[in-house]
This record gives structure tokens, C-alpha cells and sequence, in this order.
């Protein structure tokens, strides 16, 4: 173990103080626990304890100010803006390959120790699968935050208007804002969203589109009840009913058959039994 003061870098002591702040940001982001006190202890206890030691028992040299450190001292502030090109995340895949043994050292002892192959054997190696530079992660992120805005804003307005138009629109833009959104947490694996899983999200959507407009319908239905029960006459109703169903009617092709069939039983039985009564009358 080490005792006195440690060697100082003048490397190290930059990289900490710029695009070291910047990358611990960003994991911060994608990994919630990262950084939390004693997630060292759970994730490398031996590394974790060894470091606590060195640190109590060594002192640091900052060569950027000549001032002796320990691990416990408040750090000089950092910049406040990392370079927009700058690789801040990266991903790797573990593969397995075979590879020819070349040395002959290396032979000997697979044989001694009885390896299945004496020529070949099976290695690990880091392949980077995916990167990003700190432009690319504010800029995704942003993109993804503001698709998850727009679909709450847009689904506010699918589940409380009574206007066809207002609702066919918005629903047309809620699923394009959550299938976008999903597709950039697909293609690009530090982008974390808030709350539910987005592909839950967006399955589940797609199994309540019916119900939603359906629900629709009934608010609509309701809705024109209501304000026709303000008209005098049984044919200003009556036309008021043949109006809103009419504008219903230009959506249909959206429709399933089964919604179609309720919206006709529905607004042409109220419209008929309103001309009956202005019949018998």
C-alpha cells in the first residue's frame, strides 16, 4: 500500500476538469444510481475498499494549482461547456473469437494443462457498437423530450374535445410524436424517457386508439344533446342532429366497421324519432 504523496499528471488533472465533468453528466443521465454513494462497493468491492485506503492514506499534488489535495477537498470549478464533437458516450458488445495460438510458450502449457485445441483458442473483445458526441447527445435527448411533450399535449386534447377534426388531428399526431420518439430510443440506447417504457406506451396506444375515439363519440353525442335541448323547435334539433352526424360521416374510412355501424344506429335513430315526434305533432 501506498503511503506519502501521490504522482501528480498534469493529463489527468485536465481531463478531470473538462471532458471528465461532462461524460460523468451524461452517465448521470443515462444511469440513475451512477455516482451514488456505495455503488463502488456493489459493482467492484475490491477496487472500492483498496481506493477508500489510498485515499486516507495518500495526499495529492494538483499541478494546475500547486495546492496538496486528498480525494475529500472541494475541486476547482470546471468549464461550463463541453466541446460539440467531443465522443461522450460510447457502447460496446462483448464477442467471443477464435484465434490462432502463435506462441509456443503458449502451446506448452494448453497442453499441460490439457486445452482442447493446441492451435486455436477463444478470446473475449470489446466491439464499439454505438457512439456519440456531446452535440449528438443534447441534440437526441432534446428531440426525445420534445416528442414525449408532444404527445402528452396532443393526447390532452384527444380525450376532451367534441370536434371530429380536433380529434382525428390530434390523434394523427399524438401516434406520429410516440412512434418517432420510440424509434430514437431504438436507434440510440443512452437516450432514457421518463416514466413508462415508450414501447409499452405505444402498443398500448395502438390497442386504445378504438376506444378512444369511441369515447369520443359518445362525448360527441352528448355534447349535441346538450346544446340542441337549448333549441325551441323539434326541427332546429332535428337538424342540429343531421349536422353533427354529418361531419362524423366524413371520417368514417378511418373507422372500423363495428364503431361505423354504432354511430349510424346511434345518430339515425335519434334523428328519426325526432321527425316521428314533428309528424304526429
Amino acid at each position: 500500500m501506498k503511503f506519502g504523496i501521490r504522482k501528480p499528471s498534469l493529463k489527468k488533472s485536465l481531463k478531470a476538469r473538462t471532458a471528465g465533468k461532462w461524460k460523468r453528466q451524461v452517465k448521470k443521465q443515462i444511469n440513475p444510481f451512477y455516482g451514488k454513494k456505495g455503488m463502488g462497493y456493489i459493482r467492484d468491492p475490491k477496487k472500492a475498499l483498496y481506493n477508500k485506503v489510498y485515499n486516507k492514506t495518500t495526499v495529492g499534488v494538483n499541478p494546475l494549482t500547486g495546492i496538496g489535495t486528498s480525494s475529500s477537498s472541494k475541486k476547482s470549478p470546471a468549464r461550463q461547456t463541453a466541446d460539440w464533437d467531443e465522443i461522450v458516450y460510447t457502447k460496446h458488445r462483448t464477442v467471443k473469437k477464435e484465434v490462432a495460438v502463435a506462441s509456443p510458450i503458449e502451446r506448452f502449457f494448453r497442453k499441460l494443462t490439457a486445452k482442447e485445441s493446441l492451435d486455436t483458442k477463444t478470446i473475449e473483445e470489446q466491439l464499439v457498437v454505438e457512439q456519440a458526441t456531446y452535440g449528438e447527445v443534447m441534440t437526441l435527448q432534446g428531440r426525445a423530450e420534445q416528442g414525449i411533450k408532444d404527445y402528452n399535449q396532443a393526447m390532452r386534447y384527444v380525450e376532451e374535445t367534441t370536434n371530429p377534426e380536433t380529434l382525428f388531428t390530434y390523434l394523427t399526431q399524438a401516434e406520429e410524436a410516440l412512434s418517432q420518439t420510440v424509434e430514437l430510443s431504438r436507434n440510440h440506447s443512452f437516450l432514457v424517457a421518463e416514466g413508462d417504457d415508450l414501447e409499452k406506451t405505444l402498443a398500448v396506444f395502438m390497442q386504445d386508439k378504438d376506444a378512444l375515439v369511441k369515447a369520443f363519440v359518445n362525448r360527441h353525442y352528448d355534447s349535441c344533446l346538450e346544446s340542441a335541448d337549448e333549441l325551441k323547435t323539434d326541427e332546429g334539433k332535428r337538424n342540429r342532429y343531421a349536422k353533427n352526424y354529418e361531419e362524423l360521416t366524413h371520417y368514417f374510412k378511418q373507422l372500423p366497421p363495428a364503431l361505423v355501424a354504432c354511430i349510424n344506429h346511434k345518430w339515425q335513430d335519434k334523428i328519426i324519432r325526432t321527425k316521428h315526434l314533428k309528424e304526429e305533432s
